[in-house]
């Protein structure tokens, strides 16, 4: 069977423990990579092999475990389901003990640059993926697609898993975004295998204080907690709320008397419309900031201080407001659309007066914390589903 129709598994299995000879030295690489073939009954893989004795020093990484960091994040790949990492084991060579991972088929010209515009949602699994093993050494060259399968796949781990944060790579083609649920839910699944059999396969190759960073990012992905993002989406809506409000109340207003005639001649009536669009004019802008704003403020967690605020405004400035000008003072319904647009400003100024303050923060903190917990207890009881 030729190698390339090989399953990543069955080449996972020739890899570890097959035969392994040298060919030769893969050139510009800064340490001993060698391109290796490894034999087991019959079947051929071509391999590189990175042996330990071949590794540089590095004032940061540990000496000896760049070949280890290697096969962690072959480990992680796969236990994400990405498959962003070739088939990658820790084994005895001809030089001593090194990673050997399968040799991937591919066009030098292509690279990270070349294949980003068709392939946009394969690199967003990469930037997620380099930050939780935190890629100090992303170069385009280490994306390439392999000829036989047109996969897109990543190379070169070695700088990886360490615990202080070192984060180097060409993809930033997607800084700011959202990390997607679905590759949320694959990060969260990940981070409470790290307590169980992933744990277990990563435990030989990176120290426990690596682990536990990886746990660290892993939360930090799943909720981002981008709170001045949130502020400044709640600015653009309402920029544009207000606009929308403002202009599409105003057209309603001037047009009322020709409008108002399809459903009615009554002269009386249509005076009294018409004056109450016009009030709505002066409504519509503060009734926005409220909508806006207050549903701002309950999707942050802060859904109390609307509420109460809410109760009070509604009974003293709208309620009130209209017994005061409608009854006391005779204006009938003009007087109580006065007091509705006054309460619909006094709850919206209250409202962005307590989101520019960011009164909200603090329990937006807390609810981010019981989202993250909620959403890691449905993670481990998954977990525990799938091994009991």
């Amino acid at each position: 069977m030729p190698p390339l129709e090989l399953s990543d598994a069955d080449a996972g299995e020739v890899l570890a423990r097959g035969e392994l000879e040298v060919l030769g030295r893969m050139p510009w690489a800064s340490n001993a990579t060698l391109l290796a073939i490894a034999r087991a009954d019959g079947v051929d893989v071509q391999a590189i092999y990175k042996p330990r004795r071949g590794e540089r020093p590095l004032w940061d990484f540990p000496s000896g475990t760049l070949c280890q960091r290697e096969v962690a994040t072959y480990e992680l790949s796969d236990a994400l389901g990405w498959g962003l990492v070739p088939p990658t084991v820790l084994r005895e060579g001809p030089l001593g003990v090194g990673m050997v991972q399968r040799f991937v088929d591919h066009d030098p010209e292509e690279h990270y640059f070349t294949l980003l515009e068709e392939h946009a949602d394969r690199f967003r699994q990469f930037a997620v993926f380099d930050v939780l093993v935190n890629n100090a050494d992303r170069k385009g060259g280490h994306c390439i697609r392999s000829r036989p399968n047109g996969a897109i796949v990543g190379i070169d781990h070695g700088l990886t898993f360490h615990p202080a944060w070192k984060l180097r790579t060409v993809i930033w083609d997607f800084a700011g975004e959202a990390v997607s649920p679905q590759l949320a839910d694959d990060v969260c699944r990940v981070a409470v295998d790290v307590n169980g059999p992933l744990g277990a396969r990563l435990t030989p190759l990176v120290s426990t204080l690596e682990l536990d960073a990886v746990r660290e990012r892993a939360k930090e992905l799943i909720g981002a907690g981008r709170l001045h993002e949130a502020s400044r989406m709640v600015r653009r809506s309402l920029v544009v709320g207000l606009g929308v409000s403002f202009v599409v109340a105003t057209t309603t207003a001037a047009t009322a008397p020709w409008t108002l005639r399809l459903f009615t001649h009554d002269p009386a009536i249509i005076e009294a419309a018409t004056t109450l669009l016009w009030l709505t004019v002066l409504l519509e802008p503060g009734r926005t900031c409220n909508i806006v704003v207050i549903n701002a403020l309950r999707a942050t967690g802060d859904a109390r201080f609307p509420v109460m605020v809410g109760a009070v405004s509604m009974l003293l400035v709208m309620a009130g407001g209209s017994w005061l000008l409608g009854v006391h003072f005779g204006l009938g319904l003009v007087g109580v659309w006065i007091a509705y647009a006054a309460d619909e400003w006094l709850r919206g100024l209250i409202m962005a007066i307590r989101w520019w303050r960011h009164g909200w923060v603090p329990l937006a903190r807390a609810t981010r914390k019981r989202v993250l917990a909620q959403r890691w207890a449905l993670a481990v009881q998954d977990a525990e589903a799938h091994t009991g």
